[in-house]
Formats: C-alpha cells, structure tokens, sequence
C-alpha cells in the first residue's frame, strides 16, 4: 500500500527528474580551466666596469674553413704533429659588470679576434600571470523554516559565478499541500 502511495506520488517524478537534471549538468560541466601566460621583457642593459687581465695567456689554433664558408677554431697543443698552419694567439680572460648581469669571458686574438667564449650571468624575474575561468555549476540543497512544519528540496544553477537559477519543491505539513519554487538571481558584487 505505501509502495503504491510512493509510485503515484509526484514526489517520485521530481526526484527523477531532479536526478536526471544533475547528470546531466555533470556531464557538460568541466572543472575550472587555469590559463598561465609568460611575458617576455626585452632589456637593454649598460656595461659600467671592464676588468681585463693584463698578461694574456698563449694559446695555439687552428683556423680553417667549413663547407658553409664560416671560420673554425680548433684549439690545439704547441706542438702539432698533423702539420696544420698554427697560429699562435693571445687569450684574455676578461670579465664585465653591468647594471643587472655580469661576463666572464674568454678573448682569442691575434690582433684580428679569433673567438669569444664565456658566460652571462643575470637574474631575471619571469612574470606570470595565471587567470581562473569560473565554470557553471549545480547546487542541491535542503530546507526547513524553525517551526519545522515546512520540508523541501531543490536545485540551483550557478552560470559562470553571475546567475543563479534555481527550482525547489516544499512541502506544509500544517496544511498538507505542495509547492513548486522557481528562482532567478544576478550577482550585485
């Protein structure tokens, strides 16, 4: 007898329908999407202090030519025994200061500057910027006033953290009716 009550009751519809309604927002609801943009600020920066060591040291290369056309430098021991045109240069070891990097590096020159080679040194900060998409969501609540002598369900919508739409079914047990809520709301704030 109560199981019949329940079937041709409209509590039952709205219960399915409540539950269908909230697979469904599931299903089409993602989570939050969490984009991270990196800028790139070019600088341009003034060398205020040059140090260079006064005795270079001697070093041996051999300079040839590749295939594109470019000059190499292969650094060889005093002595080669492979018969290659040498050339004897000086190698400074120098190191810069700017505002905000320094240089250690390496001259090669024989009057005509064969190659450099060292590191920059610097600290940059990276500016990153993260922004958060609010997604939809679906809210199922419960309620009751002090007297408790009112009882009821419903949902509400969230778009995008701007609307809220909502539905709500109450029951009186005072007088023994039902009714249906509807609900719209934008945010003020």
């Amino acid at each position: 007898m109560i199981l019949m009550k329940i079937l041709n009751s409209k509590w039952l519809y709205i219960l399915i329908g409540v539950i269908l309604i909230m697979v469904l927002i599931r299903v089409w609801n993602k989570e939050p999407k969490i984009k991270t943009k990196i800028e790139y600020i070019q600088r341009t920066d003034t060398i205020t202090k040059v140090e260079i060591k006064e005795v270079p040291t001697k070093v041996y290369v051999y300079k040839s030519k590749t295939l594109k056309g470019k000059d190499s430098i292969v650094y060889v021991k005093e002595k080669d025994t492979n018969n290659l045109p040498i050339i004897k240069a000086n190698q400074f070891t120098t190191f810069l200061n700017s505002n905000n990097a320094t240089a250690d590096l390496k001259i090669t020159t024989t009057g005509e500057l064969l190659d450099v080679q060292g590191v920059i040194h610097y600290k940059e900060k990276i500016k990153t910027i993260k922004e958060f998409k609010n997604n939809s969501g679906l809210f199922i609540y419960g309620q009751t006033n002090t007297r408790l002598d009112t009882y009821g369900v419903g949902l509400d919508y969230v778009i995008k953290n701007k609307i809220i739409i909502g539905a709500g079914v109450n029951y009186n047990t005072q007088f023994e009716s039902t009714s249906v809520n509807f609900k719209v709301g934008i945010r003020v704030f």
